[in-house]
């Protein structure tokens, strides 16, 4: 869970530095969105920590909160996904999963979440 927070940390770094150089007039609005991203993320790794150790609750709590900061990010929705899987909901992992093709159409992850839905 340590390396997948410093990786994420470091792609949402990359991505920030990126948004400021395009948008230099209005920083503060990109450090509050890079901040839901952060969070986002962060939360959607612990969940996928928590599924892992067989937490469903917690794995669930934490994903529904990783979408909610982070709902542009399809790896939110594929953790959330596998989460309402494994507790057998099927409708909610179904519409987690295709949000995160919606969001990530080439997602070879998100491709096999449907797949298992079907």
């Amino acid at each position: 869970w340590n390396e997948a927070k410093v990786i994420t940390s470091i792609q949402v770094a990359k991505g920030l530095r990126m948004e400021i150089r395009r948008n230099e007039t209005d920083t503060s609005s990109v450090l509050v969105c890079a901040h839901r991203r952060i969070v986002g993320e962060i939360l959607s790794s612990r969940c996928e920590s928590r599924l892992a150790l067989g937490q469903i609750w917690l794995a669930m709590m934490d994903g529904e909160a990783g979408v909610d900061s982070a709902p542009e990010l399809a790896e939110t929705h594929l953790r959330l996904g596998a989460v309402y899987e494994a507790a057998g909901g099927n409708e909610p992992s179904l519409r987690a999963y295709q949000r995160a093709a919606q969001l990530d159409p080439k997602s070879v992850a998100v491709a096999r979440g449907l797949e298992r839905m079907r």
